[in-house]
């Protein structure tokens, strides 16, 4: 998950993460953003990853679960955080990963997307769900 993990940060990080930077000024961290965050910005979280090895090969597929949380904790900001998550969606939707030590990507997918408002803050989240096949 971790090789995973860097692929996803490094795509944000080139040339063709810019149209989600520019909608996400707030940055992307890991697991939790920082609470002084502002603007909109993408939290990451590894959810799951199971390996699977057919008919007793020691070369397996490996079945990850990525969640990106775009937020603003910011009344009104619904419009900015959807913008983002179509960001997200482009960036990240069958487009393969590379760099990866000792693992390929094989398939991304961009599968369940919701809006949440969050009634604390009075801001929004948007949640997408993204389905990697790795193999080893």
């Amino acid at each position: 998950m971790d090789e995973l993990l860097k692929a996803i940060v490094a795509l944000y990080a080139a040339a063709g993460g810019a149209t989600l930077r520019t909608a996400t000024p707030g940055g992307m961290w890991l697991d939790e953003a920082p609470q002084n965050a502002s603007g909109t910005f993408v939290v990451l979280t590894g959810v799951s990853a199971q390996e699977d090895f057919v008919m007793n090969s020691t070369v397996g597929t490996i079945d990850a679960l990525v969640q990106f949380n775009v937020g603003n904790i910011a009344s009104g900001t619904d419009s900015l955080v959807v913008t983002a998550g179509q960001a997200v969606r482009s960036t990240y939707h069958n487009v393969i990963l590379t760099g990866m030590t000792g693992i390929t990507c094989l398939m991304a997918k961009c599968n369940n997307a919701r809006l949440i408002r969050d009634p604390d803050s009075t801001g929004y989240s948007y949640v997408i769900e993204t389905r990697y096949l790795l193999g080893r």
